[in-house]
């Protein structure tokens, strides 16, 4: 478990914000919508296993 966390946190310290900014809009929003639907799948299973 703690490698997979390590291995998402380094690709997040690699995360160029100004290069995401430069691409647009559009992959700003899609990378949104993705954070919430995750954190709303993982809230969910969290509360469904209580």
């Amino acid at each position: 478990r703690w490698c997979l966390v390590v291995a998402i946190a380094a690709l997040g310290v690699k995360t160029s914000f100004q290069q995401l900014a430069a691409l647009g809009w559009r992959p700003v929003a899609m990378l949104a919508v993705n954070t919430v639907f995750l954190a709303a799948l993982i809230m969910g299973g969290l509360l469904w296993m209580r």
